[in-house]
This record gives structure tokens, sequence and C-alpha cells, in this order.
């Protein structure tokens, strides 16, 4: 169930250097659950969007809370040149940080920039550094072949695993945003 409002608003034409899109929540729910903060997209031109959240809040219907801040760069890498989408290739870069919901601080940082290929269901290549509370590791997203292995890093020891699902839905989430879809 769903309440309230996503506001957006939109200054400039998408595909003008300095355009934004600017997402705001007015009691927004889902669930019983409460969504605030600001995030705002930003066209720098040459295919490269600046994607900041100000004040990412979640307030669970229990009544915990999460935040979550975050500033990034996706950048098209190639495939910009043709009108065909499933050939783009982009490149994040930028850091993700907040609070879990059982007071744990995050901060998740993109070390190597993550590539992302219209055409590979998964992120295919990239290293992240991560810190919750006091657990540090990596995730190392492989050489750019596409599959669905990665591997986690802790204190120098190495292991591989699976991507599940919910990675690449993250990824594909985050892109339909990013196109206004």
């Amino acid at each position: 169930m769903k309440s309230g409002k996503i506001i957006i608003t939109l200054t400039g034409q998408p595909s003008v250097a300095g355009s934004q899109r600017i997402v705001t929540f007015d009691q927004f729910m889902v669930n019983g659950n409460l969504i605030e903060g600001t995030k705002t997209i930003t066209y720098n031109g040459n295919g490269q969007y600046s994607i900041m959240l100000v004040g990412g809040k979640l307030t669970t219907a229990e009544g915990k809370v999460i935040t979550r801040e975050a500033n990034r760069i996706r950048t098209i890498i190639a495939g910009q040149d043709t009108e065909d989408r499933k050939d783009n290739v982009f490149e994040v870069t930028g850091v993700v940080s907040g609070e879990t919901s059982g007071g744990f601080v995050y901060t998740k940082e993109i070390i190597e920039p993550l590539i992302v290929s219209r055409d590979c269901f998964w992120v295919t290549k990239g290293l992240i550094e991560a810190t919750v509370g006091d657990y540090a590791y990596s995730i190392n997203f492989g050489d750019g072949t596409c599959d669905n292995l990665a591997t986690k890093i802790v204190d120098g020891e190495e292991e591989q695993f699976t991507m599940e699902m919910r990675i690449r839905k993250m990824w594909l989430k985050r892109w339909k945003e990013h196109r206004g879809n």
C-alpha cells in the first residue's frame, strides 16, 4: 500500500548540460514505511551524470530508522553514439554512507569504477570497499567478463560468491531511475 507523494522537478532539457531532475517525497509511504530525502540527478554533459542523495531516510512501520547519503558519477563510456541502448556501457564511481537500523555506521566507496553494460545482467568489473561498524570488506566484480561471479575480500582472505538477482535488480532499478522510466 502506498500513500503520499513523490515530487519530481525537472529543470531544463535532459540532454542539456546543467539540467536536473530533483526527486523529493511528501509523506510518501510504502507498506507503512516512510521514505524521505532529496535525490538530485544533474547532467554534466558528455554522457556524464552526477547523482546525489541528501537526507535519505527510511523509517519502518516498526519505528526503525535507516539513513543513506550518496554521491555518485555515472558516465556512458560506450554506445552513446548509437540509437541502440543495448550497446551502452556505463562507468560508476562514488561513495554511499549512512546508518543501519541496528545503529551501525556504514560506508561503501567505489575504489575502481564499476562497469555496467546494458547487454549483461551483472556488474562486470570494479572494486568496492565497505565498512559496517568495525567490519571491513571489499567486493571485486571481476575482469569485465559477463558472469554472476564476484569475490569478497576480508582481512586479505578471498572468497568467490555468486551474485544474486537482487544485486542486478538494484542496478536495473537505478538505471531505470536514471533514464526516467
